[in-house]
């Protein structure tokens, strides 16, 4: 893991390519907010984080593209995430999302990029066709959950397709 402090804000790369930012909420400044004129606090929250992933992530994620899966409005500030999809299937990752920003007081005061590059190879994998995963899913007694095809993410070199039941947020 390799550490650097500016000021009070520390930054973290790990060896599996993981990168934290953490400042102290109180004299955060490096990553406002920058208001939109004409859009809302949602939008302008959302897009701060946004340009700053693209800076980061865009010309290393290889293949795959990064989109937003949450924006919430806490008790402190908001907290958004994206994750990674490649050729129009998300990628599972296995320990957290692609990435995970939090703003307090107009600032983005942490995130964690989980840095990954994808690339489609000209092998395929074969995938269970959606007729018969559902019967699976049917016999396994998972009432209540919902059938998402995803890249599961270990950290493994090599990403395989697969079916994988869900909670569904709705019901």
């Amino acid at each position: 893991e390799e550490v650097a402090r500016i000021g009070s804000d520390t930054l973290r790369l790990s060896t599996a390519g993981v990168l934290e930012y953490h400042a102290d909420e109180e004299n955060a400044r490096q990553f406002p907010v920058i208001p939109i004129s004409g859009k809302s606090e949602t939008f302008a929250v959302v897009e701060s984080c946004r340009q700053l992933l693209h800076q980061v992530v865009t010309e290393r994620c290889g293949q795959a593209r990064v989109y937003l899966v949450g924006v919430e409005q806490t008790q402190r500030g908001w907290r958004v995430e994206f994750e990674y999809s490649l050729n129009g299937v998300g990628v599972a990752m296995e320990k957290g999302s692609a990435a995970v920003f939090d703003i307090r007081n107009g600032h983005i005061t942490s995130f964690t990029l989980r840095l990954r590059s994808y690339a489609q190879k000209e092998e395929t994998q074969p995938v269970l066709p959606p007729v018969q995963a559902a019967a699976a899913m049917s016999a396994l007694s998972l009432r209540g959950q919902e059938l998402r095809l995803v890249y599961p993410d270990s950290g493994e070199e090599r990403l395989v397709p697969g079916w994988v039941a869900v909670t569904d947020p709705a019901g």
